[in-house]
């Protein structure tokens, strides 16, 4: 089970991360697998790698040997084509991996090895010729877990931080507008008492129903609802004016009294006169009329508006950042002075190793190109010549810095001009070369790569190549090599080791040199590297011994009489010819006198 962190020591909750389950071998006899794994499994295309019954492994075939139980190519390098598939750095690594997609902070998965017999039954295995598919496993398993996904052309992400996402804007409610009060007021109407019923007059037609309002469809919240529209109300009955009131008989006018003038006297009263004969009553008027109204109309009702719709949810948004851009693809060549590739192979020390920095075609579409920069890092023991390499990096400024050993190839300003004359169109980019190294230490491996940045952006890196001189045990790339391990033994005329041994003064020894050449099987030097020699070099201690060249037999393993080589004395390296002592110079062989020296005379045959 496992966790990442960031830098700020927090869990990192994977959202659909690809972890590589990769170098996963399957014999005849075993199985390399991962199992109880959380996540899914993902199969790289071509990959021998498969997932049945919750395992992860080569589920169809074998991919231990080129050509056993349907292996399509061998895991450890040999001389067939595509061997070596099971390292990190090999261009088909992804024929033995997968991948697995994880999310969450924990994950899991087993790793392991078991026999075969433990997966299938016998009947399901592929049979090799010579082998026992019931062998127990041997306990040994190499594999690799990591991120670093073997599926090959696929494009390169750099993380970068992405502009923050906007808070999605909150809708807002839909606005009505509210009904007012009438403006004036209506008043409540007052009517008079009614009168006494009158005879009724024929009945009136009825009035007119009045239409029923027409109201408009409800729409959709967008635009915003608008407000019914009503047609005004009916203009209410007029009311027929009040008949008038009858006449009110007139007051009777009676004289008003004076007083007497001069004082009264004692009235002498007459006969009171007779009174007045009333008047007969006049008849009362007619009621009048009452007045016929026509019946109010019934009121509309009131229109009954649609409930609003329910305002939508929030939606909860998920979103991955994705920046998808042109990375040109880089490659790293290595070659001998004849332009043969020498990747994982053999040369002499000594020899001239040339690095290419190539790099694809710039993409058709693609932005301005600022800078484009190239920086090599160089392997120790590899002498590296300045003036060489800026006369073979024509289009580039070259730099070296000697402290770190590391070369820059910066693209000029005509070079800069020449990549954006047409950004429509594709671009065949230029690559410098570097040139005139040697590689000057025995029994050791040089290995290489560089690093391109564009426009100041991530720099990518390339693939790694490399090369071992003779002398070097366990290399994975030339079975055959090993320790130059040249031999002396002092013997007497019959044979008989006498190292150590006092002899008489005057004495004959018999010095048995090995030159050991194994190692050179398979040497991929170049022509003029292979001509400038091979010698074998031999210190002898002049003040104690006299050469008796006659006496000098080369032989083979076998004891058969080898010719072809040469053998030379000279007293001192000062006397010896000119070619002698640069080519010890350069082998950084020094010898403190007289000296054999014995070499090819045909180093091509040879």
């Amino acid at each position: 089970e496992f966790t990442f962190y960031d830098e700020n020591d927090q869990p990192i909750n994977f959202d659909n991360a690809l972890l590589s389950v990769a170098s996963l071998n399957r014999e005849h006899n075993s199985i390399e697998m991962a199992k109880d794994y959380s996540g899914t499994f993902i199969k790289i295309s071509g990959s021998s790698i498969g997932e049945k019954n919750g395992m992860i492994y080569a589920t169809e075939t074998l991919n231990f040997k080129q050509g056993q139980g349907g292996a399509r190519w061998t895991m450890y390098p040999n001389r067939q084509p595509g061997s070596g598939w099971d390292s990190s750095d090999a261009p088909n690594s992804w024929y033995g991996a997968g991948a697995i997609s994880m999310s969450g902070p924990t994950n899991h998965v087993t790793v392991g090895a078991t026999s075969a017999t433990n997966v299938m039954s016998v009947a399901e295995m592929p049979q090799v010729p010579g082998r026992d598919n019931t062998e127990g496993k041997r306990p040994n398993i190499w594999y690799s877990l990591n991120g670093k996904i073997r599926a090959v052309d696929v494009p390169k992400i750099t993380k970068e931080k992405p502009t923050p996402p906007v808070a999605p804007t909150e809708p807002q409610a839909p606005t009505y507008e509210v009904e007012k009060p009438l403006e004036p007021a209506p008043v409540a109407p007052r009517y008079e008492n009614e009168p006494t019923p009158p005879v009724k007059t024929p009945d009136q037609p009825e009035p007119s129903k009045p239409e029923e309002p027409t109201y408009e469809t409800e729409k959709p919240l967008e635009p915003a609802p608008v407000a019914p529209n009503y047609e005004n109300e009916p203009t209410p009955p007029v009311k027929t004016p009040d008949q008038p009131d009858p006449s009110k008989p007139e007051e009777p006018n009676y004289e008003t009294e004076k007083p007497l003038e001069p004082a009264p006297v004692a009235p002498s009263y007459e006969n009171e006169p007779t009174p007045p004969v009333k008047t007969p009553d006049q008849p009362e008027p007619s009621k009048p009329e009452e007045p016929n109204y026509d019946p109010l109309p019934t009121p509309p009702l009131a229109p009954t508006p649609k409930q609003l719709p329910t305002p939508p949810a929030v939606p909860t948004v998920h979103f991955h950042y994705n920046r998808l851009f042109a990375q040109p693809q880089i490659n790293k060549e290595i070659k001998n002075e004849d332009g043969v590739d020498i990747d994982r192979t053999l040369v002499a020390k000594q020899s001239v190793v040339k690095f290419e920095l190539k790099t694809e075609a710039l993409t058709a579409g693609r932005p301005k190109t600022t800078s484009f920069v190239l920086v090599d890092p160089l392997p120790t023991g590899y002498q590296f010549d300045l003036e060489a390499t800026k006369a073979a990096s024509k289009g580039f400024e070259t730099s070296y810095d000697k402290a770190s050993h590391t070369v820059t190839f910066k693209a000029t300003e005509e070079t800069l001009a020449a990549f954006n004359a047409d950004l429509t169109k594709s671009f065949e980019t230029l690559y410098p070369t570097v040139v005139v190294g040697r590689v000057l230490n025995d029994g050791a491996t040089y290995t290489n790569n560089f690093t391109l940045t564009v426009n100041d952006a991530t720099g990518v890196k390339s693939n790694i190549v490399r090369v071992t001189t003779p002398g070097k045990p366990n290399d994975p790339d030339n079975p055959n090599n090993n320790y130059i391990k040249p031999l002396k033994v002092n013997k007497n005329k019959q044979g008989v080791n006498i190292d150590g041994k006092e002899v008489l003064a005057g004495s004959t020894n018999y010095y048995e040199l090995t030159w050991d050449l194994d190692q050179y099987k398979g040497d991929k030097s170049s022509k003029e590297a292979i001509q400038n020699g091979f010698y074998y070099v031999d210190d002898y201690p002049e003040e104690a011994l006299t050469l008796q060249p006659e006496l000098v037999k080369i032989r083979d393993l076998e004891g058969n009489l080898v010719s072809g080589i040469s053998v030379q004395q000279f007293d001192s390296l000062e006397r010896a010819p000119k070619k002698v002592q640069d080519l010890l110079k350069k082998a950084n062989i020094t010898v403190k006198g007289a000296f054999q020296l014995f070499s090819a005379d045909n180093p091509a045959e040879f």
